[in-house]
């Protein structure tokens, strides 16, 4: 899950999901750079974790403490800089480590502080349905990618967030509830892929005469 500012027009999507929720996804994974299962992580079949990794798409588990993150890619750790350090230290060589969620500059900077490969910012909700995502403020995301190489995951709360996310220069949108509350959820992946290639930020720069 690395960004990449040389090819801008590419889709690059991280979804947060339940585990149960995987198996009917069977369109739309093309536009993802990353899974992170929000909960129910012990239910994920295995044929589901197989698919994914067939696709090149890296499974992480959404914890609030460190752990070993047995049979996933790594840990994306919504806690604090404390929890992270301890992850990294728990985590076996090359799997990933994502931070988040930081709704202010201090918050992001402390997390950036402990090293991982990315910071979300904006807020997941919980497992709780009653409870929501937060979107991202752009302000804050074109702060962050004006100062920092470290990749910023941006929330995108609705459809119409992802295109000033992305244009505020943000390496990845983060979605959540915009999919799972969605009739259909690989189809509402195709429309935040789409968003993010056609931001003004996103298009090819032109070509001097």
């Amino acid at each position: 899950m690395n960004a990449s500012p040389d090819n801008a027009a590419e889709p690059r999507i991280v979804l947060f999901a339940p585990a149960d929720r995987l198996a009917a996804l069977q369109g739309g994974l093309e536009g993802l750079a990353a899974i992170v299962v929000t909960d129910g992580a012990e239910a994920l079949e295995d044929g589901v974790r197989a698919n994914l990794r067939a696709a090149g798409i890296p499974v992480l588990k959404k914890v609030s403490v460190a752990e070993r993150a047995q049979g996933f890619d790594g840990l994306h750790v919504a806690g604090n800089a404390g929890e992270l350090k301890a992850a990294r230290k728990a985590l076996p060589a090359g799997a990933m480590l994502g931070a988040g969620d930081a709704r202010t500059r201090h918050a992001a900077m402390q997390l950036g502080e402990a090293m991982p490969d990315y910071v979300l910012l904006g807020r997941i909700a919980t497992a709780d349905p009653t409870d929501g995502d937060i979107a991202a403020d752009a302000d804050l995301v074109s702060w962050w990618a004006e100062l920092f190489e470290l990749p910023a995951v941006a929330v995108a709360g609705e459809l119409a967030d992802v295109a000033d996310l992305a244009g505020a220069g943000a390496d990845f949108v983060a979605v959540n509830r915009l999919a799972w509350s969605s009739d259909d959820p690989a189809a509402t992946l195709v429309a935040v892929a789409g968003a993010i290639a056609a931001s003004p930020a996103r298009q090819p720069a032109e070509q001097d005469a």
